[in-house]
This record gives structure tokens, sequence and C-alpha cells, in this order.
């Protein structure tokens, strides 16, 4: 359990599997809306546009403190 919780709090695993799954959901989408994967630069830009923001969210989420309870 130990190298489970080390995992989750690495910096690199969190942005890595949050850029993939991001790029992943994305040609996901691109597949059901358009009916193919777009191949073009627009497309890639737009996987690693989602990519980059998943790992950007993640790193943020990663980082900051969560909320003090209210009492």
């Amino acid at each position: 359990m130990k190298f489970w919780t080390w995992l989750r709090s690495n910096p690199y695993f969190v942005a890595g599997s949050s850029a993939v799954f991001g790029a992943v959901i994305n040609g996901l989408y691109q597949e059901l809306q358009a009916g193919s994967v777009d191949w073009t630069l627009k497309g890639w830009e737009s996987l690693g546009g989602t990519a980059l923001g998943a790992a950007i969210v993640a790193i943020y989420h990663l980082y900051t403190a969560p909320p003090a309870p209210k009492q």
C-alpha cells in the first residue's frame, strides 16, 4: 500500500497519467462525433491541448491544500 500512496503523490505519474487519459478521452470524443479520429495538425493540437490541460489541472490539485473543514 505504501508504493501506491507514493505513486499517487508522484508529480510525474500524476501529470503523465492525466495527460494520457485526457488524450484518450479526446480521441474517443472525436471518434464518436466525427466517426473517425482527426489525424491532421488541428486534430493533434486538440489532443495536445487536452493532454496539457489535464496534466496542469492534476498538478494543481496535487499541490493545493485541501480546504479546512468548517466549524
